[in-house]
């Protein structure tokens, strides 16, 4: 099994970055990169960096060497699903407050009759 750092280094040989470049696309310094490459700790702010300025990413696989380097678009589609779906909830959840309240104010009404 590889370390993370392996890992690391193994991704910024896949995008064909060398350590400069890919510090700058990370925002951080070349010996940030060489550090991590041989065996320091990655910061948290270089793996968020890492997770939202490479596209597809499989973030399971940097961190522990599960899975394909890359995850499929399909995945992100799944994502894109699910917040569709969370959306079509809250509004369904908003209609049925609005049912709610005139359901409320008809019975109120009907028992001061």
């Amino acid at each position: 099994m590889t370390t993370i750092n392996e890992r690391f280094k193994a991704l910024r040989v896949k995008l064909e970055l060398n350590q400069r470049d890919f510090a700058e696309r990370l925002g951080t310094l070349q010996a940030t990169i060489s550090y991590i490459e041989t065996g320091g700790k990655p910061s948290y702010d270089i793996m968020e960096g890492i997770f939202t300025g490479v596209e597809n990413i499989n973030f399971a696989w940097l961190v522990s060497g599960l899975g394909d380097m890359f995850t499929t678009d399909k995945g992100r589609g799944f994502v894109e699903e699910l917040e569709g779906r969370i959306k079509v909830f809250e509004e369904e959840t908003k209609n049925l407050k609005r049912r709610e309240e005139i359901y409320l104010t008809t019975i109120e009404s009907l028992s001061k009759r």
